[in-house]
């Protein structure tokens, strides 16, 4: 399918090369460039985009400005700032994605095409489109993550490099050195080196983890007393191991990343709510808890969609599997997606659930499992005769 993208920058050098990068990366891109803000704003106002790629400094306008203008004019556009001046942004007001400069090619063409795809998830979903855009402001993907990302594709990545690009970023590799040391992960001998950290983690799991820590960890000082952030925190972690050991009992080892990944990400819209919605949020939990009611019917009644469809479209924006996306959007009714055998989203209905009755994260009712569910998909013997963490 064609996409429109313009590209606004006053530095010509700038402009040219990502007007060259993009229009390599695929041939179905149509780009246009503008040296001034008043130029891009005409055309948006006369043929919208599907995206607008801006540059942070510019004179007579901010980038956040601009951003603002384009999203009055065209809603559905997605924004994408350029910067050369800020670096270790952990949110982004205005726009849905960030690009430091210097940037690399790949780097541009990957952020260009995973936010393309997260455009047709708000095209599917109208009123999460309304939502997003009124939104002040959405967590970061850090500059690390696209790092590590760029290693683990290789096929000779090794776990010292990882080790040596983490030991790089604060203190990210003493967490997953924490991490890898508590119960969830560890049932032996105390993990003491990096390479051990990352070998017990897995893998294929390390960037889950890391982008998990650093988007919870911007949320820190987040004021929300019906649910704290750390304990949110804890109960994603709870429940990514929960649903990764579930894919594998149930032989759906293909699903156990994506579950994995799901499971630690999948209340991330609740935070970017409790931010951006603060007083109409706490009503939503203030209702669910005084009518003991499930929180993503009461979502749905008071916002018009559920916390967990802005995680899903996160998930996609930041170019994570779709299966993962899927996962966390359909999770809470995995019955209402049909599926031929047990998957990612079931492993996270069954991992939330069993989660929340072990350490339940806020003062909501647990909802029970669907007895009835489980024996459809052949998980009632696994809970039935469970292991000491998955007790109920």
């Amino acid at each position: 399918m064609n996409k429109l993208i313009y590209i606004v920058d006053d530095q010509a050098a700038i402009r040219d090369l990502l007007q060259r990068l993009l229009k390599c990366g695929n041939s179905a891109w149509e780009v246009r460039g503008f040296g001034e803000p008043g130029e891009l704003i005409s055309a948006v106002a006369e043929r919208p985009p599907d995206m607008v790629i801006s540059d942070f400094s510019m004179p007579g306008m901010k980038g956040t400005e601009l951003q603002d203008k384009i999203r009055e004019i065209s809603p559905s556009t997605i924004r994408i700032l350029l910067s050369g001046s800020i670096s270790n942004l952990s949110r982004i007001a205005s726009a849905h994605q960030f690009i430091a400069k210097p940037f690399q090619a790949k780097e541009v063409i990957t952020v260009v095409t995973n936010s393309l795809r997260a455009q047709e998830w708000l095209r599917r979903h109208p009123r999460l489109g309304d939502i997003i855009s009124g939104l002040r402001s959405l967590p970061v993907v850090p500059a690390v993550f696209h790092r590590l990302i760029g290693l683990l594709d290789q096929d000779n990545s090794a776990t010292h490099e990882i080790a040596r690009l983490l030991a790089k970023d604060g203190g990210i590799m003493t967490r997953i050195i924490q991490l890898s040391n508590s119960s969830l992960f560890n049932h032996g001998a105390t993990v003491t080196s990096p390479e051990e950290a990352i070998m017990c983690l897995g893998l294929q799991n390390i960037k889950a983890v890391v982008l998990s820590l650093h988007v919870f960890d911007s949320y820190n000082s987040l004021g929300f007393p019906e649910a704290p952030v750390r304990g949110i925190w804890e109960h994603c972690l709870e429940t990514a191991q929960l649903a990764e050991e579930l894919c594998r009992k149930m032989q759906a080892r293909e699903d156990a990343t994506n579950a994995f990944l799901a499971g630690l990400l999948h209340d991330l819209g609740q935070l970017v709510l409790m931010e951006n919605a603060r007083d109409q949020y706490r009503q939503v939990y203030q209702q669910a808890a005084a009518r003991g009611r499930p929180l993503q019917e009461v979502e749905q009644e008071m916002l018009g969609l559920r916390s967990t469809e802005i995680s899903a479209f996160l998930i996609e924006l930041w170019g994570m599997p779709a299966a993962a996306a899927d996962a966390i959007a359909s999770h809470h009714a995995p019955w209402e997606t049909a599926h031929a055998k047990f998957n990612a989203a079931d492993a996270l209905y069954l991992a939330n659930i069993l989660a929340r009755r072990k350490h339940c994260p806020d003062q909501l009712e647990t909802p029970a499992l669907d007895e009835n569910y489980l024996k459809s998909i052949g998980a009632a013997e696994i809970i039935t005769d469970r292991t000491p963490q998955m007790s109920l």
